[in-house]
């Protein structure tokens, strides 16, 4: 299972992300798990390093997806 969040605050852009999510999924046979955050604050608020894929939309509010991401700490994957 894939683990995606999506931090978007637009409903109609979550929900085709969510649309391309599950498209792909049966195109491909993957599984994905996902989780809606609307806005950044939330979540980087105790953030730990448990998604595989995060869409982050740039314009947000309380603060922009530019600066969340540098405020997420970098995983490293290991095949």
């Amino acid at each position: 299972m894939i683990r995606v969040a999506i931090v978007e605050d637009e409903d109609k852009e979550a929900a085709l992300l969510e649309e391309y999510l599950q498209r792909y999924g049966k195109k491909y046979g993957e599984t994905f798990s996902s989780v809606r955050y609307t806005n950044a604050v939330d979540f980087l608020t105790g953030y730990r390093s448990e998604y595989d894929i995060v869409f982050m939309d740039i314009e947000l509010p309380l603060m922009n997806g530019m600066d969340a991401t540098r405020f997420m700490p970098s995983r490293t994957v290991s095949r």
